[in-house]
């Protein structure tokens, strides 16, 4: 075997590959074609964490060009001719192990920087997959006029032609597939490669957490125990079991002699570095390096349960998968989707037993009466109608599907304390209120039926009050009959109370959910209403005095006070995994996310977000008043409960 590239073809999986991988970083082959396959310094450390680049484009800023021939003052049309190119980085990783998939969540969330894509060379699938206009790696434009009026011509994009050329260029190929195909690439054309590189790096060493000096060569240590250095030819070679005396190449790296110098335009290492009087070499990681308690709260969230989150279409915001029935706009059952109900049944009852006002035949009827305006019924006409009735059906399924989705997303989003275990106990009361309990199984049946039929005539009553027509969607008479269900639990309703001393009601008797004077002096975690327009002054004092110290080398997230990142990442991170936020491709963001206390809450900081830069300043119609000038709603409630004592309160919350 003369060269690397002939064994690698017949490894038989990753564990084995990067075994003689490592072999070949620490010269244990002596043949110079071995030592090729390193190259330098800055492969080898991707090497040694496990990323094995393969192809990469370094020169984005010396192709990039942009010319322009104005020709002021001549009969000349103005010309153009612009160039820009990305760099790139191709390489592998070990297929679903919890460092790539922290990599790759990592570098997927970092999309203001870079783009990824991630192919699955076992399955084929994409990973990820970024959007089709992020693809391109170089494009030109030429031309005459101006250059913002004319679109891009793309020269090279990523895709399965290059994936074919990448294929070729390589000389070397695995003889497996447990492995991902990852490709990054620039976000802004014309940077150095220092930058993509750097980044890379650092999120690889974050991927596999480390903290101190030592543990970068943690991935490999299993393979350097067994290896010792020569002392005479200074080439790595086995070591023997009879040597008691020889050091292996890890106890030499873990010795005190071993230290690692570094550079940085950090200015919380540099002033770290300073006030410790560090000059040189250190047995300390970067700061930017280091995994910390920040670290830690932020992976807590993103990989409990261990799912990534890579792409816009695994947020539950744009897909309602799950089948989110104790809400009062739950997906149609079975029963609903099945022809609504059998021919053979009541022409007043549903399938579940409820007596609804109308069936989905009346509605069509409706809307025949609605769109047909004296048209002559023939055959292709009703066609039409009943194709644009099922459209109209169709497109009310879809929004209730969504609205579902919707509202379950911004309660997984709650960063209140304790706020996802009291949503999931209501959640459960109203699963078990589903079929209302009004129709009371320990009667007997003509009594039950009777409080039964009193309860939907009510809803009935109601319906015509605020004047809802027959026409009216199939699910609003379930909804409202639901609601009263709901909210007769807090009042003295019998029929009511007999549902908490009786299967599944009984769970919830002790409830704080209807225990009103308990809960009552458990106030929950609120925060003020106000927004960025209308806070004080002090409430941005500290995030003004870091914002005027800030220069314009560096991002100014670097700056932030480490006390920040404790409440501000793992927020963030909540927020991304429910879905109410996505990541973007555009460096420019609106606000800025900062850690903040109100005034009145010290000791509790909260995520804000700094917005004032980027809104207007709004006025008020003469019509509106100012809500602000208005007394609170709670202040109110409690003026009219000591005038009226015994008073009870029901909130509608829209």
């Amino acid at each position: 075997m003369s060269h690397f590239t002939m064994p690698s073809n017949y490894v038989r999986n990753w564990d084995e590959f990067y075994y003689l991988n490592i072999l070949t970083c620490y010269q244990y082959l002596p043949s110079p074609k071995w030592a090729s396959w390193v190259e330098d310094k800055l492969k080898q450390q991707f090497l040694q964490l496990g990323l094995i680049p393969y192809m990469q484009m370094d020169i984005a800023d010396k192709l990039s060009s942009r010319e322009t021939n104005r020709a002021r003052g001549m009969n000349v049309r103005r010309t153009y001719q612009v160039l820009e190119a990305r760099n790139f980085i191709c390489a592998c990783m070990k297929r679903n192990s919890p460092v790539s998939r922290r990599f790759i969540q990592y570098i997927a969330l970092q999309s203001n920087n870079m783009v990824l894509l991630v192919r699955d060379v076992m399955t084929g699938n994409l990973v990820v997959r970024p959007p089709d206009e992020e693809t391109w790696l170089l494009r030109d434009k030429v031309g005459y006029g101006r250059a913002a009026k004319n679109d891009w011509s793309t020269i090279k994009e990523v895709g399965p032609v290059l994936f074919e050329e990448m294929d070729q260029h390589r000389k070397w190929h695995f003889g497996f597939k447990e492995y991902y195909d990852v490709i990054i690439w620039d976000l802004d054309p014309g940077h150095g490669f220092h930058e993509l590189y750097n980044t890379v790096q650092t999120t690889l060493i974050k991927a596999h957490r480390l903290e101190k000096r030592t543990d970068l060569y943690k991935p490999c240590e299993p393979i350097l125990r067994t290896i010792t250095r020569d002392k005479k030819t200074l080439r790595a070679r086995d070591m023997m079991s009879d040597e008691q005396d020889v050091k292996s190449i890890w106890d030499d790296i873990m010795g005190d002699r071993m230290a690692m110098n570094y550079f940085t335009t950090n200015p919380k290492d540099l002033e770290e570095r300073s006030r410790k009087e560090v000059v040189g070499l250190s047995d300390e990681l970067p700061e930017e390096w280091r995994y910390e308690l920040a670290d830690r709260l932020e992976d807590a969230v993103l990989f409990r349960g261990s799912t990534m989150i890579t792409s816009l279409s695994m947020l539950p915001r744009l897909r309602a998968e799950k089948k989110t029935t104790t809400n009062t706009d739950e997906e149609f059952t079975d029963s609903e989707v099945e022809d609504e109900c059998d021919d053979s049944e009541s022409e007043h009852e549903d399938c579940g037993g409820e007596i609804v006002p109308f069936h989905i035949e009346d509605s069509y009827a409706t809307y025949l009466e609605k769109h047909r305006r004296g048209a002559k019924s023939t055959r292709q006409k009703q066609k039409e109608l009943f194709g644009g009735y099922m459209q109209e059906e169709f497109e009310i399924t879809i929004d209730r599907q969504q609205a579902a989705a919707f509202k379950d997303c911004w309660h997984k989003a709650n960063l209140s304390p304790d706020h996802q275990k009291r949503w999931a106990e209501f959640e459960s009361l109203m699963a078990a209120l589903k079929f209302g309990p009004g129709l009371n199984k320990s009667k007997p049946h003509e009594e039950a039926m009777g409080h039964f039929f009193d309860d939907k005539l009510y809803v009935y009553k109601l319906l015509a009050d605020l004047g809802v027509t027959s026409d009216a969607k199939r699910c609003v008479l379930k909804d409202m009959d639901f609601a009263t269900s709901l909210v007769a639990l807090f009042f003295d309703v019998p029929d009511y109370n007999d549902f908490l001393n009786r299967a599944p009601g009984s769970r919830f008797k002790n409830s704080l959910i209807l225990n009103q004077v308990e809960r009552a002096k458990q106030p929950p975690y609120c925060r003020t209403p106000d927004s960025n327009q209308n806070r004080p002054r002090e409430h941005w004092r500290e995030w003004d005095a870091i914002n005027m110290r800030h220069t314009d080398h560096g991002y100014i997230c670097d700056t932030f006070p480490d006390h920040w990142n404790l409440v501000v990442r793992p927020a963030l991170a909540q927020l991304y995994k429910a879905g109410v936020i996505c990541t973007t491709f555009h460096r420019r963001s609106l606000g800025l996310a900062i850690s903040m206390e109100e005034p009145g809450r010290e000791g509790k900081p909260d995520l804000h977000f700094d917005w004032r830069t980027t809104i207007d300043e709004s006025f008020l119609p003469p019509g509106l008043t100012d809500p602000f000038k208005i007394e609170p709603l709670l202040f109110q409630a409690q003026e009219f409960a000591r005038r009226h004592p015994g008073a009870r309160f029901s909130v509608l919350k829209l």
